[in-house]
């Protein structure tokens, strides 16, 4: 199967990732997209949107997951990490697809990077102080980062070591447990 090459490609391959078709990420590794002055504010605006509404949709999944749990406090906090790290596979992806620009991708990536920090960082502060479990948790917690192989992307090397993050904020929710 062949990569996107065509803006009408990615348009219709964004629009199905933006309702959870994953099956195109791999046409978007596989693609290429060389930008001209007519299309690139429109590329970037698709891509900007799709990536925005997929965030989205991780958080609320993420937070249906931590009030769906019933299991013990620890437990659930764990099942809760993992699902998330699962959970974050297509939107990593995504972020990193070569068929993207590499101006771009190195974009996608800080943003993703700055987001789960901040999401980490947010259910940190939301373990009650006088929580039993509190280290338990604080120690699952601490393991809910990016893979250890995602790193910005640069034109000579495809993966560096992390760099800190830029800073992005959360659509104006706060992640409870």
């Amino acid at each position: 199967m062949e990569g996107l090459t065509t803006y009408a490609g990615w348009v219709k391959a964004l629009e199905k990732f933006s309702t959870g078709d994953d099956t195109v990420i791999f046409l978007m590794e596989s693609g290429s997209f060389v930008l001209d002055a007519g299309v690139a504010q429109r590329f970037y605006t698709s891509v900007e949107k799709v990536y925005r509404l997929r965030k989205e949709q991780w958080l609320n999944k993420l937070n249906q997951n931590l009030q769906a749990q019933s299991v013990g406090p620890v437990r659930k906090l764990v099942l809760t990490v993992d699902n998330a790290k699962t959970n974050l596979r297509p939107l990593i992806r995504f972020a990193q697809a070569r068929g993207l620009p590499a101006e771009l991708r190195l974009v996608l990536e800080k943003d993703l990077l700055a987001f789960v920090a901040e999401v980490k960082e947010s259910l940190i502060k939301n373990i009650p102080k006088g929580h039993p479990h509190r280290e338990a948790m604080l120690l699952t917690l601490q393991n809910f980062n990016l893979p250890h192989n995602y790193g910005m992307v640069s034109e000579s090397q495809p993966v560096q070591s992390r760099t800190v993050p830029v800073s992005t904020s959360l659509p104006g929710r706060k992640i409870i447990f």
